[in-house]
């Protein structure tokens, strides 16, 4: 509610606090809008983000030290694996980007 910035009874008709599918990172929710349209609503845990953030610095901290007295880690580029799954999974802490992504994926597929 407080990321939507209203109750839940206002935006659905009907939502399932049971989650149909839980993650690491969220859960999914089944939902129905005022019109009638099922929908699913994906959750966030709460605090994942700090989580995730701190998981962060740990690894890129492991990653500059393995860079710095392994030769065979400079060979693997740590830091660079770490900087792009902090990207990733940063990302994928965006609901807004992954929301956008899934209209694209049924424009592509409407009709098919």
């Amino acid at each position: 509610e407080s990321e939507l910035g209203e109750k839940v009874d206002t935006l659905f008709a009907q939502f399932d606090a049971t989650p149909m599918a839980s993650a690491s990172i969220a859960q999914v929710h089944p939902a129905t809008l005022h019109d009638g349209t099922e929908v699913v609503v994906k959750v966030v845990r709460p605090g994942i983000n700090k989580t995730i953030d701190r998981d962060m610095i740990l690894l890129d901290q492991m990653a500059r030290l393995v860079e710095k007295y392994s030769s065979e880690g400079r060979r693997l580029k740590p830091v660079e694996v770490v900087e792009d799954y902090s990207n990733t999974i940063h990302a994928e802490l965006n609901l807004a980007i992954e929301a956008s992504n899934a209209t694209q994926l049924r424009r592509n597929f409407e009709g098919s």
